[in-house]
């Protein structure tokens, strides 16, 4: 019998009483096990009932004794290494707490949440990833050409502008040189940072928690149409001081939850961990497509599992996120912060669904993508987006979008990798690495590109590209049970954003609060969900300072904190 059908038969199983299994969690790597009943009591299983605490106090769950020995031996199969170090101010029933730090492997704990409308059991998805569907074989040739012929036209293009970008830049190559052959402290840059942090180049974030000294934890969602999102917990190690409330953090486009554990300890993740937050890092769909299980039932190669854009992470990935967190620390309210494609699905989310607003403690936008700022009328973005969607499906094809960032990012040496990556991001999307420490540059793009579907592109093209402002931000399709005007109460919304930030003109969405929407031909629908109460505009910054500028931690993460602290938990 499968792993999947012995966690199904567990919990469906009746206990002594009215109680049946509703979830299930499994920890996979600590061989402990909660279960909880229909009555909301539940049951901390660890290790052979060494730890079973309420069972013995409770005799309505004693119907569960003769399956606790095939639920210890499932896990005793799936998981073989001890224990990791907790939170010791987890809402989860208690347990003891390690002092000492393991090292790595990174990834201590695994759990998973099923958001999803309907109440039926879900079993963890512990069984080997899907294989590609099976198709007629006309059409896997014709899907095996499409992708072939969008594969070389786009590589193509990407050569193309890599070779632009050195060019435009190699006037100022001479000279670099030269000042860091003479060392001379006169003319040294201060991005220039001789120091170093003794960290390991990995695409693992959790090595770099680990060396700064931070616990962390691993999570799974499952939203409602089966892709698994991955998630990270980050706090301090069993700290006596009592753990401040959750805040969840969201990447932008080509990005994952890496971007914000790359600044050592001026990471914006790792300075909120120290002011005791209780952190997580969300990824959104696909960001790991090619490393790890993304969906219950879809491979990678399947042309249905990159069939989802924009709507679809403010649809389903942000409240999924939301309502996992919510769930794993017992809060009612949570804290938002999204840097770029981030805060717009947040945006999206409040549109689409305007109760999402009762959930949120506060709203933080970091270079929020609401309004373009002036990038999408200059080459390439210009000519794409007005592309046809035959033409755009040509040279992008259907599926990921240039699938050969992965392969590339992956065989390549680092060193390599992201200078080649840096001269791309800084000519498509000019930001540039003035306020960077540039010994941290080879980190950053071990997390960037990171894989994505074209139809999100061509969602951006339509929207941002086209008209000038983000797709499905107007509440095209808002729920009937949207919150009536008497009971809504706006979330703190605060707005972060560099003067020279060309990707999204951040001013705009300040006035449009400022004028309360009245200005603007067509009035975002999540205005009315939103209070404006901080704006920092920080001179000279461009589009990834707000994260990764060198003073980053005085600019702009005070300002977040400010407004942490001023919300209504």
């Amino acid at each position: 019998m499968t792993c999947r059908a012995k966690l199904a038969r567990l919990n469906r199983t009746p206990l002594h009483g009215s109680h049946d299994f509703d979830t299930y969690h499994l920890y996979s790597q600590e061989r402990v096990a909660l279960f909880k009943t229909s009555d909301n009591s539940s049951l901390h299983y660890r290790n052979g009932m060494k730890d079973l605490g309420d069972f013995h106090s409770n005799p309505s769950l004693t119907g569960l004794l003769p399956h606790l020995d095939e639920a210890d031996t499932l896990i005793n199969q799936l998981c073989n290494t001890s224990p990791p170090p907790v939170f010791e101010h987890d809402q989860e029933p208690s347990r003891p707490v390690q002092k000492s730090r393991p090292e790595p492997p990174c990834h201590f704990k695994s759990t998973y949440y099923y958001h999803r409308h309907d109440t039926e059991f879900q079993a963890p998805p512990c069984t080997p990833s899907p294989r590609p569907r099976r198709r007629p074989l006309r059409d896997h040739l014709r899907i095996l050409l499409a992708d072939l012929i969008s594969l070389v036209v786009s590589t193509t293009l990407v050569a193309i502008l890599v070779a632009l970008s050195f060019a435009q830049d190699a006037p100022s190559y001479p000279f670099r040189y030269f000042v860091r052959l003479l060392h001379l402290p006169i003319l040294q840059d201060p991005a220039d940072d001789p120091s170093d942090p003794n960290e390991a180049i990995t695409r693992e974030e959790g090595c770099y928690a680990h060396r700064w000294g931070y616990h962390w934890e691993e999570h799974h969602i499952v939203t409602e149409d089966g892709f698994i999102l991955k998630m990270y917990r980050v706090g301090r190690v069993a700290s006596s001081t009592p753990m401040l409330p959750p805040i969840l953090i969201v990447h932008g486009l080509f990005q994952c939850s890496g971007a914000f554990v790359c600044n050592e300890r001026e990471s914006l993740a790792f300075w909120l961990a120290d002011r005791g937050y209780d952190v997580w890092l969300g990824n959104n769909r696909g960001v790991d497509a090619y490393t790890d299980r993304g969906h219950l039932d879809l491979h990678p190669r399947d042309p249905e599992y990159w069939d989802w854009g924009l709507r679809e992470l403010g649809e389903k990935d942000w409240p999924a996120m939301v309502d996992a967190v919510r769930t794993w620390t017992g809060r009612e309210k949570i804290a938002f912060v999204g840097h770029s494609q981030g805060n717009a699905q947040g945006f999206i989310g409040l549109s689409l669904s305007p109760n999402m607003a009762k959930k949120l403690s506060c709203f933080v936008a970091l270079a929020p993508a609401v309004f373009s700022g002036g990038l999408e009328k200059t080459f390439p973005f210009k000519q794409i987006a007005n592309f046809e969607r035959s033409r755009f499906e040509f040279i992008f094809a259907t599926s990921a979008f240039m699938p050969l960032m992965h392969p590339t990012q992956y065989f390549f040496p680092p060193a390599i990798f992201s200078i080649l990556a840096y001269q791309m991001f800084a000519y498509l999307f000019s930001w540039h690495d003035t306020y960077w420490l540039r010994r941290r540059k080879i980190k950053y793009f071990q997390f960037t590109p990171r894989s994505t579907s074209a139809r999100l592109l061509r969602d951006w093209m339509d929207g941002w590209g086209r008209k000038g402002v983000c797709a499905f931000v107007n509440g095209e399709g808002v729920e009937a049970d949207g919150i009536d005007g008497d009971e809504r109460k706006k979330v703190p919304f605060g707005v972060f954003y560099g003067t020279e930030d060309h990707l999204v003109d951040a001013g705009r969405l300040v006035k449009l609060f400022e004028s309360n929407g009245q200005k603007e031909a067509c009035r975002p629908a999540f205005v009315d969900c939103l209070d404006l109460i901080k704006v920092v505009s920080v001179e000279g910054y461009e589009h990834m300072d707000v994260v990764w500028a060198r003073d980053s931690n005085e600019t702009v993460f005070g300002g977040v904190e400010q407004i942490l602290k001023g919300a209504a938990w």
